[in-house]
Formats: C-alpha cells, sequence, structure tokens
C-alpha cells in the first residue's frame, strides 16, 4: 500500500523535480494524522529527529524508489529526492495498471496526492528561503511555522 501511496503523490505533474526530503517526511506525519489517510499511511511510525520526525518505512520505500530508478538522491547530503518527468510519468502508468480494478482506491490517492502537493510546498518554499541570500525570517529558523 505504501508503495502505491509514494506512486501516486510523488508522480503528480505539479511537483516540482526537487522535494526536500524533510518535507517528504513532515508532509506525510501530519497526513497520517488525518483520519481520511489513517488507513493508507497506517505503515508509517514515526520518531523525532534533530529537526523534523522521520519515519524509517518511509525512508526505505524511497530507497526502493530510487533503486527501481524512478527517482534519485543526487545531493551528498541526501537533502533533496529528485523525479525526472519520464519518471513520474512511469510511475502514473504502473499505478493505473495495478489499480484499474479499484477506481476507488485510485480517486482516494490521487485525493491524497492533492492534498500532499498543497502541504510538501511549504517545505518547498521553505528550503529556497534558506538557500537564498535574503536568509530566513525568524519564525522559519526554528521551523515554527506549521505547514497549511
Amino acid at each position: 500500500m505504501l508503495g502505491d501511496v509514494l506512486l501516486a503523490t510523488l508522480s503528480a505533474e505539479a511537483l516540482p523535480k526537487r522535494i526536500p526530503i524533510k518535507g517528504i517526511h513532515s508532509t506525510f506525519l501530519e497526513l497520517s494524522g488525518m483520519p481520511k489517510y489513517g488507513r493508507l499511511l497506517s505503515s508509517l511510525a514515526f520518531v523525532m529527529g534533530p529537526d523534523v520526525a522521520v519515519s524509517e518505512e518511509l525512508e526505505t520505500a524511497l530507497f526502493r524508489l530510487c533503486s527501481c530508478g524512478l527517482c534519485t538522491v543526487d545531493n551528498p547530503d541526501f537533502r533533496y529526492l529528485r523525479i525526472e518527468p519520464e519518471s513520474r510519468t512511469a510511475m502514473q502508468r504502473v499505478l493505473q495498471r495495478h489499480l484499474e480494478s479499484d477506481p476507488e482506491k485510485l480517486k482516494e490517492l490521487q485525493d491524497l496526492s492533492k492534498e500532499f502537493h498543497q502541504k510538501v510546498e511549504y517545505w518547498i518554499e521553505y528550503e529556497e528561503r534558506k538557500l537564498s541570500l535574503r536568509g530566513l525570517s525568524a519564525e522559519d529558523r526554528d521551523c515554527g511555522r506549521k505547514a497549511p
């Protein structure tokens, strides 16, 4: 089930090529606390890391996607996941083929994907501001802002 969730969320056309891994973990932590996604995300357990919660199950699933060549972590500090457009297309095809007999589950995963995109946007912006010359506000420096 977690594989389907990742295929659905990471294959969204609207996501940029690079996504902060901290944002992926934080977004899934938030979504897993929502009753409507509890069943889809029930396999995730989180522990608090130095600055964000981390899920070993999610790390393993992301590693498997990278092992299959559907995404990469091409930076030495493992801060970003990179997904090329052709990989997104492949993910969409696999998901469609896998769930063609279960349109209700496919719809549920599409809804989760839209919500994932909305929530991970904060982390994408946060990482961009961290890398800019303008720096971060005090609120952002302490990660005090909750994702929408």
